[in-house]
């Protein structure tokens, strides 16, 4: 395999550790601390501030703007920019304009800014050492999403940022033996934490049949292989044999997720493709409806066959009518409780009809 090597110009950064590691709960406190810090006692330069998610970056972006008001006015202006998927494309191209003369700019953004955005006049990085990932169960066919700690190769993709065009100063907030004897090496690869149905779905349309010899870059757990196995057979896309059905074959033209294709493809003989298409495309971009981050959970739904309680997410538009019965599309676990999206409320004698218990 030939290897290239784009030469770049890269410049020092110095790496400042804490004596003591910050906890998940201690973190973010922490980080608004430090920037602060480095606001009012460090030379001039722009800071990138690395938090897991929309709602930690809302506070924090707050809880600065709060604080820097109370500002004496011979302390120059802290100019505060969130980042992160869900703002418009016009307010994140806001971080890549230059401060006001006299000003520093402090862009507070998920793990997207380590790789996918270049962010110039970065001198100095707040590392709290976390991020938020989805990590897929494949016997409970959950996705959960936690915070956890970075590998050595993240934080150290951290730091060069802040050594792009100058020279910088990252600030780790954890210790140095957490970075050498706690963080992994490499992050685990995406394959390894995500459904495959998809997947095996398009190499049984490429005519490759034995998926569990299949050359992975990075091989999947068995388990996740088998149960993706097993679900396309529930669906029909594949026989008993493991061989692409006519159906199968079908739905690997579709670029949706199987359960969505076979639904798409059922809609036509009952002649509602239309209001599938508009369902299909709803649960195939991200998550657009958003409530109030305080409110009150509502009560708990038990998943018929497995000891699992749920949640209706407080984004659903059912999340203050609870139906006693209730179909979802996606569950996921967070801060250890399981949520489900996109939420459909049913009667019971339905079930019976469309989903005969064997």
């Amino acid at each position: 395999m030939p290897l290239f090597f784009i030469p770049v110009q890269t410049f020092p950064v110095e790496i400042v550790y804490t004596n003591g590691p910050e906890t998940d709960r201690e973190y973010l406190d922490a980080s608004i601390i430090r920037v602060m810090q480095i606001h009012l006692s460090e030379p001039p330069g722009d800071i990138s501030l690395f938090l897991t998610g929309q709602e930690e970056i809302d506070t924090a972006c707050q809880i600065l703007y709060q604080r820097s008001r109370g500002f004496s006015p011979d302390i120059p202006e802290l100019l505060i920019l969130p980042i992160y998927s869900a703002l418009p494309s016009e307010v994140q191209s806001r971080v890549f304009e230059p401060a006001p003369p006299g000003a520093r700019k402090v862009a507070i953004a998920t793990d997207v800014a380590e790789t996918s955005l270049a962010i110039p006049n970065i001198s100095y990085i707040v590392d709290p050492g976390f991020l938020k990932q989805n990590t897929y169960d494949s016997r409970l066919g959950t996705y959960s999403l936690a915070v956890m700690p970075i590998s050595r190769a993240q934080a150290n993709q951290r730091s060069g940022c802040a050594g792009r065009v100058r020279p910088g100063k990252c600030y780790r907030l954890y210790p140095q033996s957490t970075f050498l004897a706690e963080m992994h090496s490499m992050s685990v690869p995406e394959i390894r934490r995500t459904s495959l149905a998809s997947t095996i779905l398009q190499l049984k349309a490429m005519g490759i049949n034995d998926v569990l010899s299949f050359d992975f870059m990075d091989p999947p757990p068995a388990e996740t292989i088998e149960r993706a196995m097993a679900s396309l057979r529930d669906l029909s896309a594949v026989d008993d044999e493991g061989l692409l059905t006519r159906l199968g074959r079908k739905m690997a033209h579709l670029p949706i997720e199987p359960q969505l294709a076979k639904t798409l493809i059922a809609s036509v003989g009952h002649e509602c493709s239309e209001d599938i298409l508009s369902i299909a495309a709803m649960l195939s971009v991200p998550h657009a409806a958003k409530k109030d981050s305080d409110s009150d959970e509502q009560g708990a739904y038990k998943i018929v066959g497995k000891d699992v309680l749920v949640r209706i997410h407080p984004s659903s538009a059912l999340f203050y009518r609870a139906p006693e019965w209730l179909v979802y599309h996606e569950l996921t676990v967070t801060a250890g409780k399981a949520y489900c999206h996109d939420v459909t409320a049913v009667e019971p004698e339905w079930l019976v009809e469309v989903a005969p218990t064997p």
